[in-house]
């Protein structure tokens, strides 16, 4: 049976199995208070979870940053719907809440292998800013072979004018074979092609769109390294 994941009230998410006459709920209900320091641990996880169909809210409402300054903790998402390949809607609004600057590994996986996805809402993260950090995009929609587009400011608000990070777009969209149109892009500008990231030795983006020939600028990629095989 089908899964509906939702935001219902204050600090309420619902998994929903079926419809109304068989509807069974599991309930996540609270406030987080803090998080794991282990990189690769996500603060919600419906990995391979093949009846997972839509997913609505705001996590973030669950799972906000928590404290101030320099001492804020972010969530992590890592993996947290990989693998979820009934899923075919993911709510606009998933992480308004989670507002501050991207973190380590922070996106790394979190849809990957979302085989029923053709969309990916526009500002799905937008709020999330600031300086690149290591691995925050790595692998986020890769193997999502049904998506046909980028959005265009789906990064927008990434500040282009800080160093790159090792890892943080690699293999974002590798193998997401039905891709068409233009590449990201922030602020206009290909992420291949902003200033301050067009040195990074293949580093920060190898990877980021293995195999998705139906991409403008494909051969352009491939000579940047990020369309290349990643390791």
């Amino acid at each position: 049976m089908p899964i509906e994941l939702t935001d219902v009230k204050e600090y309420n998410v619902f998994c929903t199995y079926g419809g109304a006459a068989t509807e069974r709920r599991i309930v996540f209900r609270g406030l987080a208070t803090g998080y794991s320091d282990d990189l690769n641990a996500s603060v919600i996880s419906f990995k391979g979870n093949q009846h997972l169909a839509k997913i609505s809210g705001d996590l973030g409402s669950v799972f906000p940053p928590i404290g101030v300054g320099e001492n804020v903790q972010m969530p992590r998402f890592v993996s947290a719907f990989n693998g979820c390949t009934g899923l075919t809607y993911i709510s606009p609004e998933l992480f308004r809440s989670v507002r501050g600057v991207p973190i380590k590994n922070m996106f790394q996986a979190t849809f990957s292998v979302c085989t029923s996805l053709t969309e990916i809402p526009s500002d799905l993260f937008n709020s999330v800013s600031g300086a690149p950090a290591e691995g925050m995009f790595a692998l986020t929609f890769f193997g999502c072979s049904s998506l046909t587009k980028i959005p265009e400011k789906l990064f927008e608000s990434i500040d282009t004018t800080k160093s790159p990070a090792r890892g943080m777009f690699r293999a974002t969209f590798g193998n997401c074979g039905k891709l068409g149109g233009s590449p990201a892009r922030i602020n206009g500008t290909l992420l291949h092609e902003i200033d301050a990231w067009k040195n990074c030795n293949n580093e920060c983006g190898a990877g980021c769109y293995l195999n998705d020939t139906g991409l403008d600028y494909w051969t352009n990629m491939l000579e940047s390294g990020w369309a290349l095989q990643t390791n």
